[in-house]
């Protein structure tokens, strides 16, 4: 079979590409409007935030995004967004490399309103796929500067499927 034809793709044909962009909604119940804001134009999947603001106002947002420079391209990037500043930051995966959906682990002390550390103080798992090697990789960003490129790259001896969602929980719930 092609390579080209292989899922997820080794190569990124702009052919294939696909298009996603992420938008908040406003609803207000007592006027019975819905207000729309868009925060991130290009191709995106997977927004995630620290679990710890579920509920509560944030300001980062963390999603895989196509690179910058190819926004209507498969997603081989991790982009950091500020809410309040508008302010981004990538971790660029490409040219071999598709993330999936990264999940938020916050370091010890984080809270949702930042009173002993930051809201975004914590670490982004993502499972990568690499095209190159046909293996997947555990990547292990900063969630403050995802610029600095992973901390940690954990090597699979093969491929995992590429995946969609994934959560962590603090308990075991399989047999004992």
């Amino acid at each position: 079979m092609p390579s080209v034809l292989a899922w997820p793709m080794r190569r990124c044909p702009s052919s294939l590409s696909r298009s996603g962009q992420l938008w908040r909604y406003s609803i207000h119940t007592h006027t019975g409007t819905v207000e729309r804001e868009l925060l991130h134009p290009g191709t995106c999947d997977f927004p995630i935030f620290n679990p710890a603001n579920e509920g509560r106002p944030y300001r980062y947002v963390y999603l895989a995004s196509a690179p910058a420079d190819q926004q209507r391209s498969f997603v081989q990037a991790i982009v950091k967004l500020d809410l309040e500043t508008g302010d981004t930051c990538w971790w660029n995966a490409t040219p071999h490399g598709f993330p999936g959906e990264a999940l938020f682990v916050a370091k010890g002390g984080a809270s949702a309103n930042g009173s002993q550390t930051a809201e975004d103080a914590g670490w982004l798992l993502s499972l990568v796929y690499d095209g190159e090697h046909h293996r997947t990789d555990v990547v292990i960003l900063d969630a403050q500067n995802l610029g600095q490129g992973p901390l940690a790259r954990l090597h699979l001896k093969q491929h995992l499927p590429h995946g969609f969602h994934g959560c962590f929980v603090a308990d075991y719930f399989g047999p004992a």
